[in-house]
């Protein structure tokens, strides 16, 4: 029965993993692309849930849990700032699911929060032989991912293609995710996985991995996403700088500085350029995008707008925030002129994850958010100084969780994210705990 368990546990959390990425709405290519993900995730969750309750159940262990670890009173704290939420919420209605092309609503909170107990349940139970498998999901999920992104942007008005040409943001790709930001986050977050546990010696091999690390790079770039290179080059100069206070080891740092003094260098030189045609930029937004010209500063003064305004509008309702989703038209008053609502879109974000869940969820729901993100960081932080040998495959989910956190720190979140930090959550803080016997 506990092998049965195992592989309905396992296979759920890959199915859910992919679906988070790859599941769309083929009859709406530019609309409710959140909708066949959260569906997905309440559907393979309520199984997750429910083997893990039944591997629970017929545990040898007579004592599996003598008392609460503070990750659960933290979730606990983060349950109640959701219930409080919801139930003093403005607009009930929509902050049950969410709004209809967010989905980040109540019920969806939940799904994450039970993703995680039951991410830890299965690291925790079953040794690390039977579950790295995973990981490799996520590899060939990522790369299929990227190619959905890429090929569209090849062969734009080709069927199936045009679902997802890039057309809809500017030439910036999107593939099944609707938008160019959640496929970057999605990038950055598993990034690391490609780069840092590839170990072979095989020649076609090494070959096939270059040209797949080409890929999600490219497609990263594609994405036109500048936080995320931010983000992902900030978390490998963080994972440089550790590996060489433990290890002694300058490959990660020395490479990582490398790229960041390139990207830097091309900035500059594409600031400062004037021989290059304007239109070549214009049909090239990813390259007009690295500029420091006035245009493109607007979006860093636009999240300054937005932030100052987020919290100005918090201080309204302080004690349990809007409700999930339910921020439309709350910020007006506070927006300067360009911002406001108009036919065409309205602002329910902050581009600030930890001010929209202060602005929607209340104080608790965010003292429980970042309080597991912060506990989550120390105790595999510690780890990774205490053990002479750390896996490779919790260096890169440490790696990609940095990333994806300074990554909402400048964007707001989305399903496939969200997914991914409850995954990353519950699996980091499985290698803090006693290691269980084999069952």
């Amino acid at each position: 029965m506990t092998k049965v368990l195992f592989y309905f546990l396992k296979y759920s959390l890959v199915i859910l993993l992919s679906a988070s990425a790859l599941a769309f709405n083929p009859w709406m290519n530019t609309d409710i692309f959140e909708f066949p993900k959260l569906l997905f995730l309440i559907a393979l969750n309520c199984i997750l849930t429910i083997c893990t309750i039944l591997d629970i159940a017929i545990s040898k262990e007579k004592n599996p849990a003598k008392k609460f670890s503070p990750e659960i009173w933290l979730l606990i704290l983060l349950i109640l700032g959701n219930i409080l939420a919801y139930i003093f919420s403005i607009d009930q209605k929509t902050s049950l699911l969410g709004s209809p092309d967010r989905f980040q609503g109540f019920l969806t909170n939940t799904n994450y929060i039970l993703l995680g107990l039951n991410v830890f349940h299965f690291f925790k139970k079953y040794p690390e032989e039977k579950t790295d498998n995973i990981f490799k999901w996520l590899i060939a999920i990522l790369i299929l991912s990227c190619s959905l992104a890429v090929l569209p942007y090849i062969f734009p008005l080709t069927f199936p293609f045009y679902y997802f040409t890039p057309g809809f943001f500017y030439n910036r790709v999107f593939g099944t995710f609707g938008n160019p930001n959640y496929l970057a986050a999605f990038i950055i977050t598993l990034l690391p996985f490609l780069i840092l546990t590839f170990r072979t010696n095989n020649l076609p091999k090494k070959l096939l991995y270059f040209l797949l690390a080409d890929l999600t790079i490219f497609t990263l770039f594609l994405t036109g996403s500048r936080s995320a290179w931010l983000a992902s080059l900030c978390a490998f100069l963080f994972l440089g700088i550790i590996k060489v206070i433990k290890e002694k080891q300058y490959r990660i740092l020395i490479i990582s500085v490398a790229i960041t003094l390139t990207l830097v260098s091309g900035v500059i030189v594409k600031t400062l350029s004037s021989s290059i045609p304007r239109n070549y930029y214009e049909s090239h937004n990813q390259i007009e995008r690295l500029s420091l010209k006035s245009n493109n500063l607007t979006s860093i003064k636009t999240r300054f707008y937005l932030w100052k305004a987020g919290l100005q509008t918090y201080l309204e309702r302080p004690l349990t925030g809007y409700g999930q989703d339910a921020l439309k038209n709350q910020m007006e008053p506070y927006l300067p002129y360009y911002l406001q609502a108009n036919e065409e879109f309205y602002v329910d974000r902050t581009h600030n994850e930890f001010i929209d869940i202060l602005l929607t969820q209340g104080p608790l729901s965010l003292i429980g958010y970042l309080g597991l993100i912060i506990l989550t960081l120390i105790k595999s932080l510690k780890l990774f100084f205490k053990k002479n040998q750390t896996g490779l495959y919790h260096i890169a989910a440490l790696t990609g969780f940095i990333s994806l956190n300074i990554f909402h720190f400048f964007n707001f979140s989305s399903i496939s994210s969200n997914v991914l930090i409850y995954f990353l959550a519950g699996y980091l803080i499985t290698f803090s705990q006693p290691s269980p016997p084999s069952p």
